[in-house]
């Protein structure tokens, strides 16, 4: 019985390990990420001859993309080796997606994208992790807005 205990407490210190190893490479590679992007934008405000915007463009779409997997590689990771159980509770999708969008919209705004959001009346209520649906709402705004080459959330 003692045996399994340790082993257990093993286990659990070996995820934590992992956790703390995984946030780390993450901010170990989204710092310079950002750096890049930060210059990038600072590049695409120049003056600049056709195939300089050109392979700027190509870079963008690059990082944004490197910027996307790293997100996605986290939140992976982390699910993976997350060993709290889900918090399952009542939760109105409606709500959510539009907490979710709220967040985004300033974005779409500041780039001159005027949003037609128009959100159901009926509200659909589920049982589910309200924070991994966030999450997954999250990443698919990501997706978006690595699409319509938005480099930030905060601006």
């Amino acid at each position: 019985m003692w045996e399994l205990r340790r082993e257990q407490l093993n286990l659990n210190h070996g995820n934590q390990e992992l956790k703390v190893a995984v946030t780390n490479i993450f901010h170990d590679l989204r710092t310079p990420l950002t750096a890049i992007c930060g210059y990038l934008d600072l590049l695409e405000q120049e003056e600049s001859g056709d195939n300089v915007k050109k392979y700027l463009d190509v870079i963008r779409e690059r990082t944004d993309t490197m910027r996307s997997l790293t997100e996605e590689l986290f939140s992976c990771s982390l699910l993976a080796i997350q060993d709290e159980k889900l918090h399952i509770e009542q939760i109105c999708i409606n709500d959510t997606l539009e907490q979710s969008i709220a967040g985004f919209y300033g974005v779409l705004i500041n780039k001159r994208i005027l949003p037609d959001i128009q959100m159901s009346e009926i509200r659909v209520m589920r049982q589910l992790d309200k924070e991994a649906v966030r999450r997954s709402l999250q990443n698919i705004l990501m997706q978006f807005a690595t699409k319509l080459n938005i480099s930030s959330w905060n601006e």
